[in-house]
């Protein structure tokens, strides 16, 4: 996965779903796996100013910048998320729920 790509999730620091983070940290254990945390690009961006931003961080938001437009198949796929949320939590204008 490019780390400057489009990786659509939760912002690590925010919480907020984003359909684009970009890579912010990788996290090293002594044992057993690793991770990684991923940011929204504004997230992202106030982290790249930190002390506490890796140098490459810089990097990886200028490429994810670059390439910031969501592909078709993302944006479709988030249409389809909300419609199923909508289906199970009831229309955004205040309907209920079908069946209710």
């Amino acid at each position: 996965m490019d780390p400057g790509g489009p990786n659509p999730g939760t912002c690590c620091r925010c919480g907020q779903r984003a359909a684009h983070r970009a890579l912010i940290a990788i996290i090293e254990t002594g044992s057993g796996p690793g991770g990684s945390a991923y940011a929204c690009l504004p997230c992202a961006r106030e982290y790249a100013a930190t002390s506490l931003a890796p140098g490459w961080l810089d990097e990886v938001l200028r490429r994810a910048e670059a390439g910031a437009e969501v592909p078709r198949e993302l944006a479709r796929a988030e249409e389809l998320e909300r419609a199923e949320a909508e289906a199970v939590s009831g229309p955004e204008s205040g309907g209920s729920p079908a069946g209710g």
